[in-house]
C-alpha cells in the first residue's frame, strides 16, 4: 500500500491499495468522500502517543504548549500569556489537553472546525477572566463550526459582566461537564449567519449567573434542535434556561432556578419551541413564563413554589388519567387553581372530584336550565395558540328531551369560536362535531349512535385548517372550514333539559393538554 487518502473536514487518514483511489472511499466519522493524501499526512496521523494532539500546563512562573511527542508548540508567562498559549495549541493541533490549573484568559478562547477542548475535570481546570479583559465571553466557537467539543471545565467572570461559552452557529457539536460561574450568560447558544443546531448539551452546571443558559435566534439563521441533558442552573439571578425564538429544544431533567421577583425559572418566547420533561424548577419567581406565540411542552414537572404565568401553550401531561390529581396535588403546588371545577345553572350540582376522577353534572327533576360545568383559571385561559387536545371518558344518562355539548370554546353554547361535540336528541340521535368561527359553523355528524354507555372521546385542533373528532380511538369527524384560532377558550361540560325529568352527564375522566408544533 503506497496510496492514502484523507477527510478534509474530520483529518480522518486511510492507507489504501494502489489500484484503488481516494474517492472510492468515505470516511465513518462523518460520511464525506475521502480525497488524496500525502504519506507524511499519513504519518502525521498515527504518530500520536497520546489521546490528544496537544497538552496545556503550568510550572512555575511558565505555561507552556506541547504535543504529544513532547515538543513545545507554545510557551509564555504564567498569568499573562495563557490564553495565546492555549490558542497557539488549538491551532496547531486539533484535540488540546487543559491540565488541573487555573487559566487567567486576557482574551477568549476561539474553537474551530472538528477542534476539540478537554480539561481535567469541572473545578480542577478553571479558564478565568483576567484584568483587563476586554471580549464579550471567556470561550466561542466559531460559526459554522462542525464538530467542536469543549468539556470538563469551570468558566468564571466573577463579576456577571461577560458570557462563559458562546457558541454561533455550530453543528453536530458537543459541549458537556462544562461549569460555567458568575457570567452574565452561562452558555449562550445563538443561531448565528448559518445555522446552529444537532447539539449535545450534557451535564452543563450553571452558578451564580444571571442567566444559566440562553437559546436564541439572533442572526440569519436558527437555532434549533438541540438536546440539553442532565444540566442544572441554580441561583441564577435573573432566567436559570431563555429559548428566544429558537426551536425544538429538549431539556431532559436537571434543574432551572431564578431567584429575582419579576422574572422565572424558564422563559420561552418570540415564538419558541421547546419540551421540558422532569425539569425541578425553584425560586423566587414562577417555574415557568411562556410568551403568546409560543409553544411549550412540560412534562411531568417538578416545580416547588409559584405558577405558570403569561401562557402561550403549555402541556402539563399525565401519567395516567386516575392519576392526574395526585399529579397536580404532588408537583404543581399553587398551579392547581388551573384545575378547579365550576357548575353554573339553577338546580344543577357537581358531584364527585370531576376532573382527573369520577363526577357528575345533575340537573334536577323539573329544571329545565343550562347546566354548566367549566373548568377555571385564576388568571386567563391558556388554549389560545398552539395545538390543543381535549379528551373525556363520558356518558349521558338520559336520551331523550336532552341537549348535551362539551369540548373548548369561548362559552359552550358560543358560535364565535368552539370545538365541541354534541348531542342534542331533537336533532339527531347521533354523536355531532361542530366547529365555529365568527358566527359560521361547520358540523359533521359521526354516524355514531348515543347510547348510556361510557366512551372515550377526543378533540384534537390538528392545525389552523384541520381538526379532528375521535369515539374510542377512531377518527369520526374531520373539520377543515370554520376553526378559529388565537382565542382564550374553556373547556366545559354542558347539559340542558327539555322537558322536565331529571338527567345527568357522568364524567369518568377528563384531560386538557397541548402538543407543541415539532418540525
Amino acid at each position: 500500500m503506497t496510496k492514502y487518502a484523507k477527510c478534509s473536514e474530520c483529518r480522518y487518514v486511510i492507507a489504501i491499495p494502489n489500484d484503488k483511489n481516494s474517492s472510492d472511499y468515505v470516511c465513518p466519522n462523518d460520511g464525506n468522500t475521502l480525497t488524496d493524501a500525502t504519506e507524511s499526512e499519513y504519518d502525521e496521523s498515527t504518530h500520536i502517543k497520546g489521546p490528544y494532539s496537544a497538552i496545556v500546563y503550568k510550572d512555575g512562573d511558565g505555561v507552556y504548549a506541547e504535543d504529544a511527542n513532547g515538543t513545545t508548540i507554545a510557551e509564555g508567562e504564567a498569568g499573562e500569556d495563557d490564553a495565546s498559549v492555549i490558542q497557539s495549541a488549538i491551532n496547531v493541533g486539533h484535540k488540546v489537553f487543559l491540565s488541573d490549573d487555573i487559566f487567567n484568559l486576557s482574551n477568549k478562547i476561539r474553537i474551530g472546525e472538528s477542534e476539540n477542548l478537554m480539561g481535567a475535570g469541572m473545578g480542577a481546570t478553571v479558564l478565568q477572566k483576567a484584568n483587563g479583559f476586554a471580549d464579550g465571553c471567556l470561550i466561542e466557537i466559531k460559526d459554522s463550526a462542525h464538530y467542536p467539543y469543549v468539556g470538563h471545565l469551570t468558566l468564571n467572570d466573577g463579576n456577571r459582566a461577560i458570557i462563559g461559552l458562546k457558541s454561533s452557529g455550530m453543528i453536530w457539536n458537543r459541549i458537556e461537564y462544562v461549569d460555567s460561574r458568575s457570567c452574565d450568560v452561562g452558555f449562550l447558544i445563538s443561531g448565528g449567519t448559518n445555522l446552529n443546531y444537532h447539539a449535545s448539551l450534557i451535564g452543563l452546571v450553571g452558578y451564580e449567573n444571571n442567566i444559566g443558559i440562553k437559546f436564541i435566534k439572533d442572526g440569519t439563521g436558527y437555532c434549533s434542535s438541540h438536546d440539553l441533558v442532565a444540566s442544572h442552573f441554580y441561583k441564577c439571578n435573573q432566567y436559570g434556561i431563555i429559548i428566544d425564538g429558537a426551536q425544538d429544544i429538549r431539556v431532559l431533567g436537571g434543574e432551572a432556578s431564578g431567584y429575582n421577583t419579576g422574572t422565572a425559572s424558564v422563559w420561552v418566547t418570540n415564538s419558541g419551541r421547546a419540551i421540558f420533561r422532569s425539569l425541578y424548577t425553584e425560586g423566587l419567581p414562577v417555574p415557568y413564563k411562556v410568551d403568546a406565540g409560543s409553544f411549550a411542552a412540560i412534562i411531568h414537572p417538578q416545580i416547588k413554589t409559584g405558577q405558570i404565568i403569561g401562557i402561550g401553550s403549555v402541556n402539563i401531561e399525565p401519567l395516567y388519567s386516575r392519576q392526574y390529581a395526585e399529579l397536580i396535588d404532588d408537583f404543581i403546588g399553587d398551579l392547581k387553581p388551573y384545575w378547579s371545577t365550576s357548575v353554573s345553572g339553577s338546580g344543577s350540582v357537581s358531584e364527585g372530584q370531576f376532573f382527573g376522577r369520577a363526577g357528575i353534572i345533575v340537573l334536577d327533576t323539573g329544571d329545565t336550565s343550562d347546566s354548566v360545568a367549566s373548568i377555571k383559571s385564576p388568571t386567563k385561559w391558556i388554549f389560545n395558540t398552539g395545538v390543543p387536545t381535549f379528551s373525556c371518558k363520558a356518558r349521558v344518562k338520559h336520551l331523550g328531551d336532552t341537549k348535551v355539548l362539551f369540548g373548548m370554546g369561548t362559552t359552550p353554547t358560543s358560535t364565535l369560536g368552539n370545538l365541541r361535540f354534541r348531542y342534542e336528541s331533537s336533532v339527531s340521535s347521533n354523536w355531532l362535531v361542530d366547529s365555529y368561527k365568527d358566527d359560521s359553523g361547520t358540523t359533521v355528524d359521526t354516524g355514531v349512535a348515543v347510547d348510556t354507555e361510557f366512551y372515550n372521546f377526543k378533540l384534537v385542533y390538528q392545525s389552523s385548517s384541520k381538526v379532528w373528532g375521535l369515539i374510542n380511538g377512531n377518527v369520526v369527524a374531520e373539520i377543515t372550514t370554520n376553526i378559529a384560532t388565537g382565542q382564550d377558550w374553556t373547556p366545559y361540560f354542558y347539559i340542558k333539559n327539555t322537558a322536565a325529568a331529571e338527567k345527568k352527564l357522568y364524567v369518568d375522566w377528563v384531560h386538557v393538554y397541548f402538543i407543541p408544533l415539532l418540525r
